[in-house]
């Protein structure tokens, strides 16, 4: 609690004197009111029983089809080969050997019946220079403009901001405007762009 509410509370208990022991139960009431409201609204995203770290027999399936409804987006090689790749990403999941880079991608869905509905992965993609990298970004198109995305990215980055990364990296389609607005809504620069993407960046204090 700050210096203003308890100021507050001893304006309230002038006005209204009372005996020393209610009023230390209202005082001690209302410090667990304002901690539990001030909780609730700063509570983490992790606090989301939809955000889930990926599971291979739970989250393959889904997986592979909101990459197949969003393969545009999420790639810039032809449907085929795009999904290869990212079947072998898929398949590192489960490699010891790849548990053990620094380099190592991980990946979270948000999960709604039981299925995921979207998800992101991402990695430290220069570690001794702290940049890290969100590779995939994707959000079935049902269960769009739900703040669904906004909240793998959130996760994402204060995740990579644990690992130690001091940038993140992002790219998007220049043609892809909701996901442009999104990433600059939460700090994302663009720094560069060829004729399909946009290189973004987001300075991580």
């Amino acid at each position: 609690m700050g210096t203003n509410q308890f100021l507050l509370l001893e304006f309230f208990m002038n006005i209204f004197p009372l005996k020393k022991r209610t009023q230390f139960l209202i005082l001690g009431f209302c410090m667990a009111l304002i901690g539990g409201i001030g909780f609730w609204y700063w509570r983490p995203a992790s606090t989301d029983p939809a955000l889930q770290f990926y599971q291979e027999k739970r989250d393959r399936s889904a997986l592979v089809a909101l990459f197949n409804e969003n393969w545009f987006w999420l790639d810039n090689r032809p449907q085929a080969e795009g999904l290869a790749a990212f079947n072998e990403h898929l398949d590192k999941i489960t490699n010891p050997e790849e548990e053990a880079k620094p380099t190592k991608m991980s990946w979270l869905v948000y999960s709604v019946d039981g299925r995921a509905r979207g998800f992101t992965s991402y990695f430290m993609r220069i570690p001794e220079l702290k940049i890290g990298k969100i590779l995939y970004l994707a959000v079935q198109k049902e269960y769009r403009s739900q703040g669904i995305a906004r909240k793998l990215l959130n996760k994402a980055i204060s995740t990579l901001k644990e690992m130690g990364a001091r940038t993140i990296e992002i790219t998007v389609r220049l043609e892809n405007y909701p996901a442009q607005n999104l990433y600059r809504s939460l700090g994302f620069r663009p720094i560069g762009s060829d004729t399909q993407y946009f290189y973004m960046e987001l300075p991580v204090q």
